[in-house]
């Protein structure tokens, strides 16, 4: 707001950085590569320790 002096950010409303829970998931899928699951059962165990 130009009254307010405050700074307008650039971005969409649905940009995926005002959205925290895309950080969460983008640290489970760094783990989960690192460790792949192979079965249903082994990927809820994993995510449930992540």
């Amino acid at each position: 707001m130009v009254e307010n002096k405050v700074p307008l950010l650039k971005w969409v409303s649905s940009s995926p950085d005002l959205s925290p829970i895309e950080t969460l998931w983008h640290e489970m899928k760094k783990v989960l590569r690192q460790h792949p699951a192979r079965t249903i059962t082994e990927l809820r165990q994993k995510l449930q320790e992540i």
